[in-house]
């Protein structure tokens, strides 16, 4: 398999991206068309993967993560998983949530562990993803960095 880029996103990408979480069953609607804090990895000019980090001060809201099927099993994931972790380092952010439905056990091998829902600080609450878009049911972990 070639090299994979993993790159910022841009505003550029917004359609493409949005086409390519919403093919992996993941929500778009308080996505930013700036895609601040947004990695996609490209394979020939075509996005194959994707993770974003929002900043809420020092803390952050891991999501997105996708890797088209046809890329797995090739680490992607962990080097877009490493990708976010460094960006979220870099902006000061000390300690990364985020939520999951069927994930929770990739997760656990990138350092992240399973809590409470009222354990969640208020900023990472207020969120569109954390309030309104993930399921109550949504397992949320954290890391610290």
């Amino acid at each position: 398999m070639n090299k994979m880029d993993i790159v910022s996103a841009s505003e550029v990408n917004c359609a493409e991206v949005a086409i390519f979480l919403k093919k992996h069953g993941l929500p778009i609607a308080d996505i930013d068309a700036s895609l601040q804090g947004f990695f996609v990895a490209k394979h020939e000019n075509e996005i194959v993967g994707t993770i974003g980090v929002e900043e809420y001060r020092a803390v952050g809201l891991l999501r997105s993560l996708a890797v088209d099927k046809a890329h797995r099993g090739h680490a992607l994931g962990k080097r877009l998983v490493n990708a976010a972790v460094n960006h979220a380092k870099t902006c000061g952010i000390e300690v990364l949530y985020m939520l999951t439905t069927t994930a929770d056990k990739y997760f656990e091998k990138h350092g992240f562990q399973h809590i409470r829902r009222e354990d969640v600080p208020d900023l990472i609450q207020r969120t569109e993803q954390f309030s309104r878009l993930c399921p109550t049911s949504a397992i949320i972990m954290k890391r610290l960095l």
